[in-house]
């Protein structure tokens, strides 16, 4: 159309059905997954003097887990709540939805975190 002062523009190419419906599935699973990763509640029973407990620590910031630090070394009654969850005085202590895990484990941490490596 030479001369009308119109410009021709490609008109955007529709994604098969089959692909766009695969996009919003796995958009709608990486959704669901961090909203059950938001919803966790971690708690991690700690001292500042700790090593393992900064490991727990930055292992779980790596992964994006947002969690309440305890210090257990200036608060008692946090240090008596820990003894009574875990059966034990060492730390640290990791609590996620309830469930109890002593020291760093990583893959005990993964499986309460449903993370998948």
């Amino acid at each position: 159309m030479y001369g009308s002062g119109s410009t021709a523009v490609a008109s955007p190419r529709k994604q098969p059905a089959l692909v766009s419906g695969y996009t919003e599935a796995i958009l709608f699973i990486k959704t669901m997954l961090y909203i059950l990763v938001k919803a966790m509640k971690v708690r991690v029973f700690s001292t500042k003097t700790c090593p393992w407990c900064h490991t727990v620590k930055e292992w779980l910031k790596e992964h994006n887990i947002e969690f309440e630090d305890i210090d257990v070394g200036e608060d008692q009654e946090a240090a008596k709540e820990m003894i009574d969850k875990s059966g034990q005085m060492g730390i640290p202590v990791t609590e996620i939805n309830g469930q109890i895990i002593v020291g760093f484990d990583e893959e005990k941490l993964k499986k309460a975190l449903k993370i998948k490596e």
